[in-house]
């Protein structure tokens, strides 16, 4: 699915797969305030590829940060 600015919108599930973790794992860091921004469409929930990028990105800094010097 594309979104308006031509950015491809995932389903939970291909983010997941794509990441590599599970739903239940998704769900958990959203409910924690460390998951990807997500767009609800009606029930739908989605996943810009921008947010999806913001997020690796996050995390890969979060990761270098605990690495010591």
């Amino acid at each position: 699915m594309r979104s308006n600015g031509g950015s491809a919108l995932l389903t939970v599930e291909e983010f997941c797969r794509r990441y590599r973790i599970c739903r239940t794992t998704f769900y958990r860091l959203r409910a924690e305030g460390k998951g990807p921004r997500i767009v609800k469409i009606g029930k739908c929930t989605r996943i810009s590829e921008t947010a999806a990028t913001e997020w690796l990105t996050a995390q890969e800094a979060a990761s270098n940060e605990l690495v010591p010097a």
